[in-house]
């Protein structure tokens, strides 16, 4: 059994930042007071009630299914320190080992995008070069936003403004709506589709690959 003071010990990893690190102690005491807040997931029950099951099935596949239909748990004190001291080059290519910086358990670590999506389980290691995990789709431009847009929703799209209502597929409403607390890192939704959601939505429709990691972080 662990004691008091080893716990004391383990703890002080966590709260120990040097000089250079200031700016991740100032983040790290606001997030502490924090409620700790978890992902949405798909609800399967529910699309079974619906028979819409299959077709998210068939729709949703690779990381992506992972991300929306998982579960996760963490540790308060993991989580908060990895929060605290994160940097992402959202430049980086998804192979580079300095493109995600962040700190664990007092130990610093500098590893690749690809790398990532492996350690949250949205692939296994041996598939982290796969085109289908870290080559998909990343950004869209106006053009293709709109051309996209048409093809799943009526309207012009604005991304500051429109609504998921403007959907024509239930289905996709409901899967904007699980983005809203998952990959889009929203805490309320106002029904607008992001940009975000719109670039895992259109992915969807079209079948192409979604650099999931790219997203997540």
């Amino acid at each position: 059994m662990l004691t008091f003071g080893v716990l004391f010990q383990m703890s002080k990893k966590f709260t120990r930042f040097n000089a250079s690190e200031l700016d991740a102690k100032a983040r790290y005491d606001v997030l502490r007071t924090r409620p700790e807040e978890y992902p949405r997931q798909v609800c399967m029950d529910l699309l079974g009630l619906v028979n819409q099951w299959d077709r998210f099935n068939n729709l949703v596949t690779g990381p992506l299914k992972v991300a929306l239909t998982t579960r996760l748990r963490s540790v308060p004190e993991y989580t908060v320190e990895f929060y605290s001291t994160f940097v992402f080059n959202s430049r980086c290519d998804p192979f580079d080992n300095e493109g995600v910086e962040f700190r664990c358990g007092g130990t610093k670590y500098s590893i690749s995008m690809a790398q990532f999506g492996s350690m949250v389980g949205l692939y296994v290691e041996e598939d982290a070069g796969n085109e289908e995990n870290t080559g998909g789709l990343r950004e869209l431009s106006e053009n293709e936003r709109q051309a996209a847009w048409a093809q799943i929703a009526d309207g012009h799209y604005n991304p500051s403004s429109t609504k998921s209502t403007r959907l024509r597929d239930p289905l996709y409403r409901y899967i904007h709506r699980v983005l809203t607390y998952s990959l889009s890192q929203r805490h309320d939704s106002s029904g607008v589709v992001g940009l975000r959601d719109l670039i895992v939505l259109h992915r969807i429709h079209t079948h192409r690959h979604l650099d999931v990691p790219y997203l997540l972080l």
